[in-house]
């Protein structure tokens, strides 16, 4: 028979946990060998959900050897003194923990990193005594770390776009300690710590080196600044204060300097990805077990080297800042448009953020269930006629009501999508459209309400009869272009699937272009060059997308890459398996596989008779691909020179990398594609030259 603990000892405490250790004294006595340890109500699917007590395959404090390392043992030997002397091993020990937080917030567990310092893990130690035996600046070092993880976490938490591949929530029974904008300044235990740190450092004269000195001071500053970086960033999610931005970056100038700093104490080290560390040494081991019930599993964490902990710091404070952006919306007078935020977050994506940073963007846009401070209705209002060009006129009082109550849910899931790592944002645009058809729905019923057709801009420009429809397409179509374009940087596409992605994604882009150079035609006088500059870099990815397209028909024409044609696959399967799940909206109306062989023909048709006579289809499609890829070298070259004005130099220097980028591409692939077809030589495609753009080059072959 199974053994049954008692009611008393299965109690669960307030956060609904039942603490096992009591059970296990109380049933250990007399439990045998292949009996449970269950409540009254154990079933079936308890049972599939037990552990095996003593099994490293399923207990997590299972002993693994004789002689586990636990915390209380490693201190008793010596190896995490709190007088530790302010030496170059205390310097070693800081920049360790350092690269301990940096592997923490990319993404392992605290259990697995912060806490394998017995420092950490053992911080209540450095409160026994006060300051008697005490090494002051280690307690605040140690202190500041313990915040920033724990500030790290109350960000996550608050963002809520995380899921466990990304980040791990998991405390493991670490006691929890404030976060950074949980108390004022000057009652800030963290800062006032820091700043009695650093007086030690700058008094003491006799016990350290000028260079350990240096390297303390800079590595206490450090944390004082970027936690007074966290403090300004997480106070200002919801608070609509103006200067949040340039707050921020006073501090992370200071993070940058004190890291420049910490960087010179290193620098004879050539090879920055090098683990110049001992994760098993000192106050640190990966064995060290937290359970009280002995030994854990070995446990593999691909920690950072010192260096490496340096630049991830680097990029995080420069993330934030970009994120940081967001917070200007809710102090402005009008809503933010959905233009305007997805631009912020696929800058973020753009510079592969991590997830505080993307965390906190979510945290402060999401804010109270609104889109900064606005509700999701009059954000997708001021988007439509933003997207017009004109005010919003009077509409229909209960047209309005429902149109407002239908935005919310889709509107906040698809700017929850855009805060997700850039890895699953794939995935995500892909359900989105799901919502999207609800969203297009509601503008469908609004414009349906009203009558748009006599709206006229200034110059006469007819307006559009269906502005919200309009809008509602336009935003779909990047939003497919986006699921596509994403696909290339996580290496999803074989070459012989080029031609049919380029043709769909230059038909959405055409969709887009339809609206940029309207833009540019309703834009004032002194905005034009700007609108321009704009359209211009549009049409080089239309362009691009052309090139890209008949370069690699003509290529699978003459055999150079292999097509998709098995018993039990062809190109039309996987047409409809890329393309098939744009059927959940209505519009743009999707493209089937008759419509992209259709566009071939007509394709081949209009550009054989600009050709000479008798001209192959390989021929004709390589001079089609070398037009489009000459025409984005043309053009790209507007935007790599200066502009004639000044006042035009903001946005042709944004824009200005990118058509350098794409210049290079072009030409590239159109040697390659010469090459290919003039000599018996191999192609190979590489996809890191650019995030959506693939290069091709010639290769010699192997026979």
């Amino acid at each position: 028979a199974n053994v049954f603990a008692s009611r008393e000892t299965m109690t669960a405490d307030a956060d609904g946990a039942i603490d096992l250790e009591a059970v296990l004294l109380e049933l250990s006595p007399t439990l045998a060998s292949g009996q449970l340890i269950a409540d009254e109500g154990f079933a079936l699917f308890d049972a599939m959900s037990a552990l095996e007590v003593g099994d490293v395959k399923m207990d997590a404090g299972a002993r693994t050897t004789a002689d586990a390392l636990t915390l209380d043992v490693l201190i008793a030997r010596g190896r995490a003194p709190i007088d530790a002397p302010c030496d170059d091993a205390l310097v070693r020990v800081f920049d360790a923990l350092l690269a301990c937080e940096g592997t923490f917030r990319a993404g392992s567990a605290s259990a697995t990193t912060t806490l394998s310092n017995a420092y950490v893990a053992a911080r209540e130690r450095f409160d026994v005594d006060g300051d008697v035996g005490v090494n002051v600046v280690l307690r605040a070092y140690v202190k500041a770390l313990v915040g920033s993880v724990w500030t790290v976490k109350h960000v996550v938490r608050v963002g809520d776009v995380y899921e466990e591949e990304d980040f791990v929530m998991h405390d493991f029974g670490e006691p929890s300690a404030p976060h950074a904008g949980e108390r004022e300044s000057e009652d800030d235990e963290v800062l006032i710590g820091l700043s009695r740190a650093l007086d030690v450092v700058n008094d003491d004269v006799t016990s350290m080196s000028d260079d350990v000195r240096r390297a303390l001071k800079a590595r206490l500053e450090f944390r004082r600044a970027h936690h007074e970086l966290m403090k300004v960033a997480t106070r200002a999610v919801g608070s609509g204060s103006s200067g949040v931005l340039n707050d921020l970056a006073e501090h992370v100038a200071r993070v940058k300097a004190c890291l420049a700093t910490m960087r010179d104490y290193y620098d004879a080290i050539s090879d920055e990805d090098a683990l110049d560390w001992d994760p098993n040494a000192g106050s640190f081991s990966q064995e060290i077990s937290l359970h009280r019930l002995g030994g854990v599993p070995p446990r593999d964490v691909t920690f950072l080297s010192v260096r490496a902990a340096f630049n991830f710091f680097e990029k995080e404070v420069d993330d934030v800042i970009v994120a940081a952006q967001v917070f200007q919306f809710r102090s402005q007078k009008t809503p933010p448009t959905i233009d305007e935020v997805i631009r912020i977050m696929e800058a973020l994506h753009a510079r592969r953020a991590g997830t505080v940073a993307l965390s906190l963007a979510a945290a402060e846009l999401l804010y109270e269930k609104q889109l900064c401070g606005w509700s999701f209705g009059d954000v997708v209002l001021h988007s439509v006629w933003n997207f017009v060009g004109k005010k919003i006129p009077s509409l229909d009082a209960n047209a309005l009501e429902s149109f407002m109550a239908e935005c919310e849910q889709p509107v906040s899931i698809l700017i929850r999508s855009f805060c997700v790592n850039r890895t699953r944002l794939r995935r995500v645009l892909r359900r989105i459209l799901g919502e999207m058809s609800h969203l297009q729905l509601a503008c469908d019923t609004l414009d349906v309400a009203h009558d748009f057709s006599a709206f006229e801009n200034e110059q006469g420009f007819q307006g559009l009869s269906s502005p919200h429809i309009a809008w509602a397409e336009n935003l779909a179509a990047y939003l497919q272009r986006r699921h596509l374009e994403l696909g290339f940087s996580l290496d999803l596409y074989l070459p012989h699937e080029f031609p049919m992605l380029y043709y769909y994604m230059g038909h959405l882009q055409q969709i887009s272009m339809i609206m940029i150079k309207r833009q540019a035609m309703l834009a004032p006088p002194q905005h034009r060059i700007d609108a321009q500059y704009n359209l211009a870099a549009a049409q080089i990815k239309m362009s691009m997308f052309h090139g890209l397209r008949f370069m690699f028909a003509a290529l699978a024409e003459c055999g150079k890459i292999r097509r998709c044609e098995t018993a039990f696959s062809g190109e039309d399967l996987r047409f409809w398996q890329r393309f098939g799940t744009f059927q959940s909206v209505e519009l743009p109306p999707v493209l089937l596989y008759g419509d992209y062989m259709a566009s071939i023909d007509a394709n081949m048709e209009h550009f054989a008779a600009e050709g000479p006579k008798d001209e192959s289809k390989v021929d004709t499609l390589a001079r089609v691909a070398q037009m489009f890829l000459t025409e984005v070298r043309t053009i790209s070259t507007l935007l790599t020179k200066p502009a004639a004005s000044t006042i035009n130099e903001t946005v042709r220097l944004k824009l200005a990398p990118e058509a350098a980028v794409a210049q290079k591409i072009a030409a590239k692939n159109s040697i390659a594609l010469k090459l290919l077809l003039t000599t018996d030589m191999t192609c190979d495609v590489d996809y890191t030259a650019h995030d959506i753009y693939v290069v091709a080059s010639a290769q010699k072959s192997s026979t």
